[in-house]
């Protein structure tokens, strides 16, 4: 199959046809406005030629000629690419209590064909195991009711426990690699970690296979994000835009009710909770890179007091951060 060509220096003369054609004018074209005119211009440029046959109480007829030349070129034809992606056909438990990390850590690991049973704490993973076959587990360290090492010291003496990979996720970075391992888990992750990181972590103890990726249509953006960052879910979650938002829009719930949390704890005076659940929410404003609230949760995670003013700070950073997110979203 052959194309139809125009040669270049004709291309290069129609754009100098529409400052010539307000002054053209034409005996057949006449009264049938500038357009026609114009048209007429960049036909004579292009080596054509435009006619008009008009008959009264009958109607117009417009010819339109155009020397054109086939091109000797084929057409080539492009292989469709089968592209495929890593898939581990695992079962895997993740206990986390912030929301926002769980969804996105239970979103990201399905793209490898791993199912995924997510608990806010452990004590609910306990009262399921039972009737989960599990291949791996992944826990957070610092949980409600119950921490993450106490977990992993369950899990090891249940019956069902053989020898599963039992990884730890902190945000803590003052307790060693090792010294996670001498306690009993069989890897850790500090927050906030990447895609690639966690991936490594699968491939160190399992076998994964190759599987085509389905073809699936998502949302392109070019949005910009002011005072965060969405690079690493657009790295967990392969770019798709409608499971990033649904992730911040979950980030954002949680956010504000945190931020309600804060403050209550802030007037009760009570430490135990502002640490907790600024321990909690560091996780996924590092992740997101929220610099200006970062240095106020890294503050209040260790404190054994409440300084009021600092407070008011980080109340004001907050909001503000909120509001973009909001717009962002919106």
């Amino acid at each position: 199959m052959r194309g139809i060509g125009i040669s270049k220096d004709k291309k290069a003369t129609i754009f100098n046809a529409f400052n010539q054609a307000e002054n053209a004018s034409d005996n057949n074209l006449k009264g049938f406005g500038l357009g026609l005119t114009i048209s007429k211009k960049l036909v004579e440029l292009l080596g054509g030629k435009l006619t008009l046959d008009s008959k009264l109480n009958v109607g117009s007829t417009f010819t339109l000629k155009i020397p054109v030349k086939l091109s000797d070129k084929p057409i080539i034809k492009t292989k469709e690419i089968k592209k495929t992606t890593t898939a581990f056909n695992l079962t895997a438990v993740v206990v986390e209590d912030d929301a926002s990390v769980r969804l996105l850590l239970n979103d990201f690991l399905k793209q490898f064909n791993i199912e995924v049973y997510t608990f806010e704490n452990a004590q609910n993973a306990i009262n399921a195991i039972d009737e989960i076959s599990y291949d791996f587990v992944i826990t957070d360290i610092q949980l409600p009711k119950m921490n993450g090492i106490h977990f992993m010291e369950i899990l090891k003496n249940h019956k069902l426990y053989k020898n599963q990979p039992i990884i730890a996720m902190t945000g803590r970075a003052n307790i060693s690699r090792e010294e996670y391992l001498k306690i009993g888990f069989a890897e850790v992750l500090i927050k906030p970690f990447n895609s690639n990181q966690l991936q490594d972590v699968l491939h160190r103890f399992f076998k994964s296979s190759s599987i085509p990726i389905k073809t699936k249509v998502v949302e392109s953006t070019e949005k910009a994000t002011v005072g965060f960052s969405i690079k690493s879910l657009q790295s967990f979650l392969g770019n798709d835009i409608a499971s990033i938002k649904n992730t911040l829009q979950i980030f954002l719930e949680d956010t504000k009710k945190n931020s309600l949390t804060l403050i209550k704890a802030k007037e009760d005076t009570d430490i135990k909770t502002l640490n907790e659940i600024s321990h909690k929410m560091l996780s996924m404003f590092k992740q997101l890179e929220v610099k200006a609230v970062i240095p106020y949760l890294e503050v209040f995670e260790t404190t054994t007091t409440i300084d009021k003013a600092k407070f008011i700070d980080f109340e004001k950073q907050l909001n503000n951060f909120i509001k973009t997110l909001e717009e962002y979203l919106n």
